[in-house]
């Protein structure tokens, strides 16, 4: 996380005002950002493509991993706002207005981040229902959506709302409060790293119940695992 601005010291900075606070790790972030972004876009398009077109039968699957794919977008925008005003640099390199541009970008990114993970999760164990329609899996399902629903909202809120008045997210020279940021981080990296797992692990039993020869049978465990990462 960039430095606050309550630790900057008033100076003058040697770039002058016309001059990019583009640093080789903000390129290096934008990069990445377009490129997993572009080929998310790829993936998904083929996918809305194949349900709608050829085989006419778009499902709520199908809805939420376009709605996953449109928060990734606002992230990726934000994000590049954030690389274009110093991300990577010195708080000592980087003008304060210019360093309050980049961290309201940053806490613009963090809510839809988490908004864009929660959808994506929540596309795939839509999909258990239609593949595995046993009603002890329907129980499963539903049991996570309540679950991802219910940290999910956290997780967004609070995002949002890491300080009251939230202004004092960029600037701490405000008065107000904000919560602690690595105890956010742990508690929401925690549940995002649970539900990816739990994710994971909920197919194996009814996939291991097929009745298929055992080479097909992993070939098969691996392409859910594939799919859930």
């Amino acid at each position: 996380m960039s430095p606050t601005i309550a630790h900057l010291q008033p100076t003058i900075h040697p770039r002058g005002e016309g001059h990019s606070y583009l640093s080789s790790g903000g390129k290096s972030g934008m990069a990445i950002s377009i490129a997993f972004t572009s080929l998310a876009t790829i993936f998904v398009f083929a996918r809305v493509y194949t349900r709608a077109v050829i085989m006419k039968r778009m499902e709520s699957n199908d809805y939420m991993i376009m709605i996953a794919l449109t928060f990734s977008y606002v992230f990726m925008a934000f994000y590049i706002m954030e690389a274009m005003n110093g991300m990577g640099m010195h708080g000592a390199d980087i003008p304060p207005h210019i360093l309050i541009k980049q961290m309201k970008a940053f806490w613009i990114t963090i809510p839809f981040y988490n908004a864009g993970l929660l959808c994506a999760k929540a596309s795939i164990l839509l999909q258990y229902f239609r593949v595995f329609p046993t009603r002890r899996m329907r129980l499963i399902n539903w049991g996570m959506l309540f679950l991802l629903g219910l940290y999910g909202s956290w997780a967004v809120l609070s995002a949002f709302l890491n300080c009251i008045p939230v202004a004092k997210f960029w600037d701490k020279t405000v008065e107000g409060y904000c919560l602690d940021d690595k105890g956010l981080w742990f508690s929401n990296a925690s549940m995002h790293i649970t539900t990816d797992l739990a994710i994971l692990i909920i197919p194996i039993p009814a996939l291991v119940k097929l009745d298929l020869p055992k080479r097909q049978k992993i070939a098969l465990i691996t392409v859910f695992a594939l799919g859930g990462l």
